[in-house]
């Protein structure tokens, strides 16, 4: 087996592993989570499916994987920042003190 043979079952795999995911914390939650983690949690799986090996067909450069990596990077960058903020909100006192404490105001 070669190794694009590999990566080619491999990403189909962890599609079917991630949509699976998906839907049992789809299932768990009865679809009650924030816009947030159902905007973070497609962008997940748009990653996976942008990497499936039918559209891996291009030679060269290959936009389905760029766009698949900047997904996953900007949900990320995103998640941080909003964990920095839900940390500036648990750690003050008073609204007052989260407004100095916040880096967005």
């Amino acid at each position: 087996m070669e190794l694009k043979d590999f990566n080619d079952a491999l990403s189909i795999i962890l599609m079917a592993m991630a949509f699976l995911l998906f839907l049992i914390v789809a299932a768990r939650t009865r679809m009650h989570l924030d816009i947030l983690a159902i905007i973070v949690s497609i962008g997940f799986l748009a990653s996976f499916f942008l990497r499936l090996p039918f559209l891996n067909t291009y030679l060269g450069m290959n936009y389905f994987t760029a766009g698949a990596f900047f997904i996953v990077w900007g949900c990320m960058y995103y998640f941080v920042f909003e964990m920095k903020r839900l940390e500036d909100v648990l750690k003050s006192e008073s609204p007052v003190e989260y407004q100095k404490r916040s880096a967005f105001t």
